[in-house]
């Protein structure tokens, strides 16, 4: 049985809940089932936190891209941030303290049979989201039957594309997709965001010609961002139940870049930090620009292109050659 080497306690009407947190484990906080320490209040996000011990006293906390934040000590914390002995954790509107202690001295409570699965630390993460432009009203437009051919005809062929490029995980989520490329513990380089932004391209050119295939009266577009970052990438869940994710600000970020693309009429926006990686023929490809992130306190400042303009630079440059095994 793993060492405990701290434990959460939280109040409440009933009494005090006390949660352990194993040596080398992953503690997820969130309103969703499928977390260590599940909280039924509207202030939580599904996936909220983090909590990850690697030693006796080194625990740490990162927020999971939550709506309303996480704070130690009411201190809003955006990146991975180690926890000391009594700290006051804030988990949206709920309170808990963070206790270090020897093993003896933490009652275990139970919490059912599925353990949460032990994932990663922070990686280096580059994240591609891509999602289908007008997706209600073009649906509205050609029937569901029709849209669903099309959303599964995108989502297969965006899929063979992401594992042909390396990504390390990607999600589907109704009309939208996300891959996301594992850079491991050094900061990443121009080689390492290629190919996600060689895959950003081909997706446009996939749906390029679903027009044509599939008999509409409009074209099919997508809007899609790219952002460079720390993030925590492994296994989220319980063993009967895992999945291999990416949680953390980076991830919520591509998700809000991409939407927000739309505000300045780019299809394809990627942030500061991946734009930084690009040789210089690259970024002249590249517009600055300025957006309003839902969530976030101030004004992002990113960098868009058309699909059009994306597709002319890289056949200009000479699209670079990855090995994708």
């Amino acid at each position: 049985m793993a060492d405990i080497v701290a434990r959460v306690e939280i109040e409440n009407p009933a009494g005090t809940r006390s949660i352990p947190i194993e040596l080398g484990s992953v503690c997820s906080i969130g309103r969703g089932t499928q977390n260590k320490i599940m909280l039924e209040d509207d202030s939580v996000s599904r996936n909220h936190a983090i909590i990850d011990c690697q030693s006796g006293n080194d625990c740490y906390v990162t927020d999971a891209g939550s709506r309303n934040g996480t704070f130690i000590n009411d201190v809003r914390v955006g990146t991975r941030t180690r926890l000391r002995h009594g700290d006051c954790l804030r988990i949206g509107e709920v309170p808990m303290r963070v206790l270090f202690a020897e093993t003896s001295e933490i009652n275990s409570e139970s919490i059912g049979a599925s353990p949460t699965v032990v994932i990663t630390a922070a990686r280096h993460v580059t994240v591609l989201v891509a999602d289908i432009r007008d997706f209600t009203g073009l649906t509205r437009r050609v029937g569901e039957k029709r849209m669903s051919d099309v959303i599964r005809e995108f989502t297969g062929l965006a899929g063979e594309e992401l594992d042909r490029a390396g990504a390390a995980t990607q999600k589907y989520i109704g009309d939208a997709v996300m891959g996301v490329w594992d850079h491991g513990s050094d900061p990443p380089n121009a080689e390492n965001v290629i190919r996600p932004l060689l895959s950003a391209s081909r997706l446009f050119e996939i749906v390029a010609v679903f027009q044509q295939r599939f008999g509409l009266d409009d074209p099919v577009r997508i809007g899609a961002a790219l952002n460079t970052g720390l993030a925590i990438l492994g296994n989220l869940g319980s063993r009967t139940a895992a999945d291999y994710t990416a949680l953390g600000d980076t991830i919520n970020k591509a998700f809000r870049l991409e939407t927000a693309s739309k505000q300045v009429n780019f299809e394809l926006v990627i942030g500061s930090l991946t734009w930084g990686c690009l040789s210089p023929d690259l970024q002249s490809c590249f517009q600055p620009c300025e957006l309003t992130l839902k969530g976030y306190d101030q004004p992002e400042g990113a960098y868009g292109t058309s699909a059009a303009r994306l597709g002319s630079c890289l056949g200009r440059v000479g699209k670079p050659k990855v090995d994708t095994n």
